[in-house]
């Protein structure tokens, strides 16, 4: 989490939904929390996102565990190439027809929602917009086809096959656009795929983070020392985080 001019490691047990610890940086803090970890040969899974540190500290530290890329760092990428393709829209509507470029710009969450997800009116507002400009219409449903693949898929081997089926069949005015924002790098490849073997996600600690985010716009003056002392011990947390793991 970014607070302080610093990012800071959150750190939970995403299966038990435990907060483990704040870091005062993600990465000399970090190693040496990592390197210390109590029991770390019972880790079996590490759930990140795609920071390129992390998952070189793990195999470093960790070595041999399942590296889990959390899916919604994937597929955020996707809702970025549509969101450009909208904005440049947007941009040559400004001289052109200010009214419905003011729509199209005010209209992101619309093109976020997932397609299961919309309301009749959104739906028949999507149909309007697609009959208009097409390309917007291929972006949202190149979009909705790679979360898919998370809907789709039970094994790593299908889930590479489908997100290169995917890319296969993007149509050539929007593959450009996909391929630059939404592409997945070669070495994260087995990392996004792990998921369909180990379905955790950092869900959990994103949570936390936006718990993080609300007490530091409470307290603007509050030191990393003040924010980690409220995260490790809101009352919500503390039954499950201080719990004794070993009664007796």
């Amino acid at each position: 989490k970014y607070l302080g001019r610093i990012f800071r490691a959150v750190v939970g047990n995403v299966e038990e939904r435990t907060v483990l610890n704040m870091l005062p940086d993600r990465d000399k803090s970090l190693e040496a929390f990592i390197r210390d970890l109590p029991d770390a040969d019972k880790v079996e899974v590490v759930c990140i996102d795609q920071y390129d540190p992390y998952r070189t500290m793990i195999k470093k530290l960790l070595p041999g565990r399942a590296i889990v890329t959390d899916h919604f760092h994937v597929v955020r990428k996707a809702n970025d190439a549509l969101d450009r393709i909208r904005r440049g829209m947007v941009s040559t509507l400004k001289d052109e027809d200010k009214r419905t470029a003011t729509r199209l710009r005010m209209s992101q969450k619309l093109f976020y929602c997932r397609s299961h997800d919309l309301r009749d009116e959104w739906r028949r507002s999507i149909i309007k917009w697609e009959q208009r400009f097409p390309v917007l219409g291929k972006a949202y449903w190149a979009k909705e086809r790679f979360y898919d693949m998370y809907r789709e898929c039970s094994t790593p081997a299908e889930a590479e096959a489908y997100y290169k089926r995917w890319k296969r069949t993007l149509e050539p005015d929007i593959a450009d656009h996909f391929n630059n924002v939404a592409n997945i790098q070669q070495r994260w490849l087995p990392h996004v795929f792990a998921y369909f073997e180990h379905p955790f996600t950092t869900a959990y600690v994103e949570s936390l983070n936006r718990g993080l985010k609300a007490l530091a716009a409470e307290g603007r003056r509050y030191s990393f020392e003040t924010i980690r002392g409220k995260l490790l011990l809101a009352e919500k947390l503390e039954k499950k985080t201080f719990r004794d793991r070993s009664p007796g």
